[in-house]
Order: structure tokens, then C-alpha cells, then sequence
């Protein structure tokens, strides 16, 4: 798939000299169409910087920020409000929506502020409220509606039009859970119906987990991110390279196996000898001395504690081999 954002050596840095603070420190990301990709960090890591110098709400120290192709560093202020308008989507945590205009209004006020005519505009708003489920409240304020409903508008908002790029800035954080978890799946259906690419900042594990890949950001550096869902292929190869391990795995197997087997030994003859040394105090008989419960316990019991050993290994043996690798 072709890549909708492409974020290069962004840095951005707020301040000069000594009190100088690094948001952003060389930041490399890229989102391909019809990817969600969700963005984690404590606080202060540089996830909403990250986000809104990828929308063109602010300018990086440097670096590049590539939006279908188009920088967006090197576009002069009308050019990148024209970008905003055109092909970036913004979902905010409050979301930002005007008081005095209707929902279908808010939906379509950035198209008529692109050119649109006003009643071709409020047709896409309204196909645009009708995606996101909540078409009968076209004529309602915001102020009418609850978290969940304006939530929709935003996001009906952010995806009018063209757009190929939708940027979600902790969309769920003023919702409650359910309806968070609806918001998400909207997000979701988004890119997989419509191709578009979603970046998806969070702290939540629960929402990152709708996501096809996670990047992680701490002190405005990236430190890591989760790879793509594996393919069947992926999956079979890896099982295949499993299989097919190294003599020296092998034999690390076969000795965990033996050290497995003395184990349910020791366990069954102290068994054993606890079983008859009870009995013997419990009866006062010395018919007990004999140790024939002890040779009960070896010959019974060391097999079923060797057979329980051996079973929860072979359960274990993937993940272990794994470790080993």
C-alpha cells in the first residue's frame, strides 16, 4: 500500500539555550493507506506535539513531514490551511466543535471554506453523518447531544471529503468506556472500508489494541514499536523454523527432559516415605516399619509425577524455545 504519512528526523524544540526543551528528537514514522497506527507514552513523551506538527498545526525544528507526497514544512501558511482543509482529518479530545452551528453545519463548514458550494457541501456532511451512524441529528447544537454524539460529529467532520489522513488525539479520553470503544470502531471501519490512514494517540493498552501496529514515545524519542500483525505465511515459517531447530536445542530439550524425570523421582519417593512414616505413627504398628508403602509410593507415584512433569513441559516447550532463540 502506498504510504499516506511520512515523517522524517522530525525534531521539534521549544525554547532557546539552556531552558531549551526537546519535544520531538529525530522522529522517523511512516503510515501507510488503510493502516491505524496507534501512538503511546507517559506524559510529556511528545505524542500531541507529534500529531500536530503531522496535521500542520505547528511547525517542526526540522525534520520532514510528507502528506501524499507534499511537505508540509516547505508550504507557506494559505497553502497548508488549504492541506488541513483537503486531505488531513482532526479528531480532538474536546472536540473543538462550534456552538452555534448545527451538526450537519460543522460537518460541512470545511468544505464551504474550501469552495464548496453550500448545498453540494451540506450533501457530504450529511452522507458523512450518515458513516458515522447519527444522521437524525443533523439539526442539533452540540450543546443538545451527549460526549458519545459529538464525538461522532467530529469525526463526520474530519472525514468529509477527500481526506486520506485522520489524526485522533486521545478521541476517547472525555467518553466512557463503551462508547469509547464505539468511537474506536468507527476509526477502525474507516480504514478498513475507506483505506484512509488513522494515527491514533492513547494510553489506553485496551484501544491500542484496535490497532495494526503501536509506536512508543518517551522524552520525545521513539524507543520501540510493535511490528504488523504476521501473515499465515509469517506464522507457518516461523513454526517451520521451530521444527526445525539446532542439535544443540535439541539436546537442551533432552536434558530438560532428564532433569524433569529426577525431579518426579525425588517427588514420589519422598511421598512415599511421608505416606508411610504417617501411617506407622498413626496405627503404632510395627507391621509398618516394613517400607512397604514407601516402595508403593516409588512404584506408583513416580510415574504419574513424571508423566504430569513431562505433559506440562511439552505444554511450555514453544515458549521456551522461543526464549532460547
Amino acid at each position: 500500500m502506498s504510504v499516506v504519512l511520512d515523517v522524517r528526523a522530525l525534531t521539534r524544540v521549544h525554547g532557546e539555550g539552556p531552558t531549551a526543551v526537546h519535544a520531538l528528537n529525530n522522529v522517523d514514522l511512516a503510515v501507510a493507506a488503510g493502516e491505524l497506527v496507534a501512538v503511546m507514552g507517559p506524559s510529556g513523551s511528545g505524542k500531541s506535539t507529534l500529531l500536530t506538527c503531522a496535521g500542520g498545526l505547528d511547525r517542526p525544528t526540522s525534520g520532514e513531514i510528507l502528506v501524499e507526497g507534499t511537505d508540509l514544512v516547505t508550504l507557506a501558511a494559505a497553502e497548508l490551511a488549504a492541506m488541513r482543509r483537503r486531505r488531513i482529518g482532526v479528531v480532538f479530545q474536546d472536540f473543538n466543535l462550534i456552538p452555534a452551528l448545527t451538526a450537519v453545519e460543522n460537518v460541512a463548514l470545511p468544505l464551504e471554506l474550501d469552495g464548496v458550494r453550500a448545498r453540494q457541501a451540506r450533501k457530504q456532511a450529511e452522507r458523512a453523518l450518515a458513516e458515522v451512524d447519527i444522521a437524525e441529528l443533523a439539526e442539533r447544537f452540540p450543546e443538545e447531544m451527549s460526549g458519545g454524539q459529538r464525538q461522532r460529529i467530529a469525526i463526520a467532520r474530519a472525514i468529509v471529503g477527500e481526506r486520506k489522513l485522520l489524526l485522533a488525539d486521545e478521541p476517547t479520553g472525555a467518553l466512557d468506556s463503551e462508547t469509547g470503544e464505539t468511537v474506536l470502531q468507527l476509526l477502525r471501519d474507516r480504514c478498513d472500508s475507506k483505506g484512509i490512514a488513522v494515527v491514533l494517540v492513547t494510553h489506553e493498552a485496551r484501544h491500542a489494541a484496535w490497532a495494526d501496529r503501536v509506536v512508543y514515545l518517551r522524552d520525545g524519542v521513539l524507543v520501540g514499536q510493535s511490528g504488523p500483525l504476521p501473515s499465515a505465511d509469517s506464522l507457518l515459517a516461523t513454526l517451520a523454523a521451530v521444527g526445525a531447530q539446532p542439535r544443540r536445542r535439541r539436546y537442551f530439550a533432552a536434558a530438560q527432559a532428564w532433569l524433569l524425570g529426577q525431579i518426579g523421582c525425588l517427588l514420589g519417593v519422598g511421598v512415599g516415605a511421608l505416606l508411610g512414616y504417617t501411617t506407622r505413627t498413626l496405627t503404632r504398628s510395627p507391621y509398618f516399619a516394613v517400607p512397604w508403602l514407601q516402595l508403593l509410593g516409588i512404584v506408583v507415584l513416580v510415574p504419574l509425577f513424571a508423566a504430569g512433569l513431562a505433559w506440562l513441559m511439552t505444554r511450555s516447550r514453544l515458549p521456551m524455545l522461543r526464549r532460547a532463540e
